[in-house]
């Protein structure tokens, strides 16, 4: 179920092969054997960055963090946890990539699903210099194989239509290609690579 590559599901990058546990067991036992509380990760997002740790925003706003150090059995408050539930929500109605800079940035309609965003690309390092800049670069490799799909549809050759869909679907960071077709009504240089492009199901559901 992981991104293409076996990817992480946080950074998209392929490095040290992890499952992570979006509820930690320490709080949540009851999620333990849980598929829907299972992702693929890598080790440095979820034993360096996550680990077991939760961040809820209260009632006032407030956002706690629960760690190793949070004695067992202590109850948790009411209130949403910071972190995404890449398995349940859409990031993308969270963090937005702007593809001329490959950064994210946070958009919601209300000040707590901004600060949601905002803590979980900070959380993981998703703005790094390093993965902005793959995500430029990603960018112009899936112009150039989204023309490939293109030009092969338009020419009435299904043959190398379906060789360019299947390359695209295992390129790697592949939020940007969701990107992609999200401004793509506002951008004339993409809107007509995407024209019959399938949508593929999310690997989380």
């Amino acid at each position: 179920m992981s991104p293409p590559g076996k990817a992480c599901f946080y950074c998209e990058r392929d490095r040290y092969r992890d499952i992570d546990h979006i509820r930690p067991i320490r709080f949540f036992p009851e999620t333990c054997f849980s598929w829907q509380n299972f992702v693929y990760a890598c080790t440095r997002c979820n034993q360096d960055a996550k680990r077991d740790q939760v961040w809820i925003i209260n009632e006032s706003g407030e956002l706690l963090k629960y760690d190793r150090s949070t004695p067992l059995g202590t109850a948790l408050p009411r209130g949403l946890h910071a972190l995404i539930d890449i398995r349940h929500e859409d990031p993308l109605e969270f963090l937005a990539l702007e593809l001329e800079t490959g950064l994210f940035v946070a958009i919601g309609q209300d000040a707590v699903t901004r600060l949601r965003g905002c803590f979980t690309r900070d959380l993981f390092g998703l703005n790094s210099d390093d993965l902005s800049k793959i995500r430029r670069q990603m960018r112009e490799t899936f112009i150039l194989y989204l023309t490939r799909y293109s030009d092969a549809t338009r020419a009435g050759d299904p043959d190398a239509a379906e060789r360019a869909l299947d390359e695209i679907k295992e390129l790697p960071h592949p939020t940007v290609l969701d990107e992609i077709r999200r401004q793509a009504p506002s951008d004339s240089r993409t809107a007509p690579l995407l024209d019959g492009l399938p949508a593929w199901p999310n690997p989380l559901r």
